[in-house]
């Protein structure tokens, strides 16, 4: 009987330790008036409150409290295993910090985010929008033709473009600039995203396949000459 636990709301439950505290629970729904408190050391000890003083005196729980009192940090560590005070990496200031793992361990100065730092250069959000675009230049899809783009880098090859499609659409607006805009889109969309141009070099590779496979080109003569501007 010594893995079994005694209710202490009714003597004649002997319920199991493992499901004692579930027991607890539907128990004490089933026992209203009876007006239990729990121990400060196990909350499965349940007494009543005059009684509570004199359990904790003797409560199992304290004397397993009083051993990890009285253990921790009553033996001497070796300097050469005892672990670093994270304390000590706190960066508070500019200075290199006071202590740094000889393994080659992170600090927090090392961290590329450390806003107790104030030596790190400050946040730029227009340089961190040039850094993450998708391209040599910035690309995106016309979500509102009317709205105002920004070109983070205004001298481009297809700056030009893409401010004068923008500029049209703004006069035009969105429904007599889809056609009275078409060919500044167009070639703002060539520029940018070569898609006629990908189309052409596509071709021609298939055209010197078909060439070569059927005799048409030996020797210096494989390449075709280049096509015209216009060709597409």
């Amino acid at each position: 009987m010594s893995e079994y636990r005694e209710c202490p709301y009714d003597p004649l439950h002997k319920i199991a330790a493992k499901k004692f505290a579930l027991h607890l629970v539907k128990c004490k729904r089933q026992h209203p008036d009876i007006k239990l408190v729990s121990c400060h050391f196990d909350t499965s000890h349940l007494v009543k409150e005059e009684k509570l003083r004199e359990h904790m005196k003797t409560c199992p729980g304290r004397k397993h409290l009083l051993e990890y009192k009285n253990t921790v940090n009553s033996k001497p560590v070796n300097s050469k295993f005892q672990l670093p005070d994270p304390a000590e990496n706190l960066v508070y200031n500019t200075d290199e910090p006071s202590h740094k793992e000889a393994a080659g361990g992170c600090t927090l100065q090392d961290d590329s985010e450390c806003w107790d730092d104030f030596s790190y250069k400050a946040y730029d959000p227009l340089e961190n929008c040039c850094i993450m675009s998708l391209g040599p230049f910035f690309r995106s899809p016309f979500t509102d033709l009317t709205a105002s783009m920004v070109n983070f880098q205004q001298y481009h090859k297809c700056g030009e473009l893409e401010m004068a499609s923008i500029d049209c659409l703004e006069a035009y607006g969105t429904v007599r600039g889809a056609k009275k805009c078409a060919d500044l889109l167009a070639d703002f969309q060539e520029c940018a995203f070569m898609a006629k141009q990908i189309a052409r070099f596509r071709a021609m590779r298939m055209e010197r396949h078909r060439q070569g496979w059927n005799g048409e080109r030996k020797g210096d003569e494989y390449y075709a000459p280049p096509p015209r501007v216009d060709a597409y």
